[in-house]
């Protein structure tokens, strides 16, 4: 899952290499972090 999300981030930055990319990329890692420690 976590491979999973990392693999659709830089598909969208591939396709979208604009300055949203990085706004994206911080919120996506952001709730990958929450979502990982939730379920620790």
């Amino acid at each position: 899952m976590f491979l999973l999300a990392i693999t659709v981030v830089m598909v969208i930055g591939i396709i979208n290499q604009k300055i949203e990319y990085a706004l994206i990329f911080a919120a996506t890692l952001t709730i990958i972090l929450i979502a990982f420690l939730w379920f620790l």
